[in-house]
């Protein structure tokens, strides 16, 4: 993990700081407002376009700029600073991509399917930049219900339906929170089955920044 994160420096993304030997421990920045859900569902009228576009997608984006692949996007590991900005962190599944492949600084253990890609669960890839933006996708759906994707279902019907093409259905009553058609489809996209179908997440900066 700190291999990879000592490396990357941008304002949405936790800065790593050092490691203890004694225990051994990686030490970063204190965020006093936690994990993206907790803040969000504290704080009703908090700016979620913001979160999303300007800030959680900026984080990812950035990674994808430096070849790095998180393997674990969700809205846990995204935390909140003390200005109410979010900053990606968690890189304990973090790999450097090398073409189509990832290096083997990571391991699967701890993934979570709610936010795994079809091709992930099938066991095609370990971690791409699309299963990154396929998770991203279903952090949009995070921060506008305040739930984890498919919050009623257990975990492993949730791998069964993701691989079987199904996805979240649309919150009724985000559009007030925000959750726009032309977000909400943008959303849809970066859940394309294909990988190859998915935006990239420059395109999904792109497409953000004209909403």
């Amino acid at each position: 993990e700190a291999v990879v994160w000592k490396r990357l420096s941008h304002p949405n993304v936790i800065r790593f700081l050092g490691v203890t030997t004694t225990p051994l421990q990686i030490v970063s920045e204190w965020m006093p407002n936690g994990t993206l859900p907790t803040y969000v569902n504290a704080n009703s009228s908090v700016d979620r376009i913001g979160l999303v576009r300007e800030q959680s997608l900026r984080g990812l984006n950035y990674l994808h700029s430096c070849h790095t692949l998180h393997g674990d996007l969700k809205g846990p590991n995204i935390l909140v600073d003390g200005h109410g900005h979010a900053r990606v962190s968690d890189f304990g599944l973090a790999s450097v991509a090398y073409g189509k492949y990832s290096s083997g600084l990571r391991s699967d253990k701890g993934r979570t399917v709610r936010w795994s890609a079809p091709e992930v669960l099938f066991g095609t890839v370990s971690a791409s930049k699309q299963a990154d933006v396929f998770a991203f996708g279903m952090v949009v759906v995070e921060v506008f219900t305040g739930n984890v994707p498919f919050y009623d279902i257990i975990s492993t019907l949730v791998s069964y339906k993701t691989m079987n093409g199904e996805r979240p259905s649309r919150p009724r009553k985000a559009e007030a929170l925000g959750l726009s058609d032309a977000l909400w489809k943008m959303t849809e996209s970066c859940w394309e089955h294909e990988a190859k179908d998915r935006l990239g997440s420059s395109e999904v900066v792109d497409l953000l920044r004209e909403m």
